[in-house]
This record gives C-alpha cells, structure tokens and sequence, in this order.
C-alpha cells in the first residue's frame, strides 16, 4: 500500500521509497532501487531526503540500510511542521493591514473545525461560540488561551452544559430548538469579522468559514436567535 507524502513537501520519488521501506522494512537502496524501479542513484537521492526531512535513519554504514520511522510518527512529525509553518504565517497575516476581498471557504469534519477554530479564534478580540458540549470540550485549550489573555468570550452549549471548561457557560440551548431550523446539532462562532457555521447531518459535519459581512450577519443572528 502506498502513501502520497507529495502534500506535505516530499518527492514523488521519497514518497515511493518511503512506502516500499515501510512494506519492506529496514533495508538497502540496491534492494529498494529493484523493488522500486527506480534508478538506485534516485533511490539514494529519496533516501537520503528522507533521512533529512525525519522520515527515516541511516541504521548501519557498511552496507548503508535504512529503516523508515513508524507511520504515526511520521504524522505527528508532518503535524508538528505544519502547525509551525501555520504558526509563522499566521504571526505575518496579522502584521499586515486589513484590506482584500472577502472570501467563503467550505470544511468537513472535526479535524477541520478544530484548525479553524484555532486559527480564527486566539487572537480574535471577542468570541461567541454556540456549539455541542463534545465540541466545546475538544476546543478547551484555545477556551484556556483566551481565558489567559483575559480576552472577552461567551461559550453556549447545544444540549447538556458540559464539564471542565476554564469559563463559566453563558448557557445552554436545547437540541431540539435547534433542530426545528437545522438538520442537526451546529456549531456557530463568530468574532467581530468572521463566522464558522457548520451542522452535522448524516454525512457527518460540514460548514463554512466566512469573512463575507452578510454570512457573518446571518451567523450573528442565529447566536441571537438562540441565546438572545
């Protein structure tokens, strides 16, 4: 089975061998060149990338054997370079002045939500966030962030408050009220210029980031309509 690491600032060529080390395990560039079919000096180019980027080590010298390092730690790696990367760009974004077009960006699933969240709402002078207590848990640390900076936030529960947040909840919403309207429990957050809005149905949960002052109105309204 092979993996496409091409996303994530790899080669086609490391992303191959990568995935030939991780069937083959620990092994030569001669016998990975073969299984491969890749040229052995491209081989060795991949390897060695590979080695350079973290993703595998160099076990023994004579003969040269590498070994991948395991996939989930491959992930946690891509995650950790990622969020820098996010990191610094996000510290650039907001050195600049405000001006541009607005834009409407559509998300699927929690991973998601969870980056935009993040992205959206740590700096943000003021936050209001309607959402199911699952979600408002999974978003604690960014809750404690804000709570830190002393930064104004509201935090409202769709059904059942839930436990351990570093803020009191300024209340809770039943599910079936939002049902009436909605084809499922939401999720709604908005600052003083952007909204999330995003509801799970049976294809799970879908929604939208939006800088665009009409949907963050029609968001705006739907924190009122519910905790107003």
């Amino acid at each position: 089975m092979s993996i496409d690491l091409v996303p994530f600032g790899f080669t086609p060529t490391e992303s191959l061998v990568y995935s030939q080390l991780i069937t083959r395990g620990p092994t030569t560039a001669y016998a990975l060149s073969k299984a491969a079919g890749v040229a052995r000096a491209n081989t060795y180019q991949a390897l060695n990338g590979l080695v350079s980027k973290g993703a595998a080590v160099l076990i023994t010298d004579n003969p040269q054997v590498f070994k991948p390092i395991a996939p989930n730690a491959l992930l946690a790696l891509i995650a950790a370079q990622e969020a820098t990367s996010l990191d610094t760009l996000e510290d650039q974004v907001s050195r600049l002045e405000v001006g541009g077009e607005p834009a409407t960006l559509e998300f699927t699933g929690q991973r998601a939500l969870g980056e935009l969240v993040l992205r959206t709402a740590v700096r943000a002078e003021a936050v209001t966030c309607l959402a199911p207590a699952p979600t408002l848990t999974t978003l604690i640390p960014i809750w404690r962030k804000r709570v830190a900076d002393k930064a104004t936030t509201s935090l409202w529960s769709v059904g059942p408050a839930p436990e351990n947040l570093p803020l009191r909840l300024g209340g809770t919403v039943q599910s079936a009220r939002v049902r009436d309207l909605f084809a499922g429990d939401i999720v709604c957050l908005i600052t003083p210029d952007i909204a999330i809005l995003g509801c799970w149905d049976q294809g799970g949960l879908r929604g939208f980031w939006s800088s665009d002052p009409l949907l963050v109105g029609c968001a705006r309204g739907i924190i009122a309509v519910f905790t107003g």
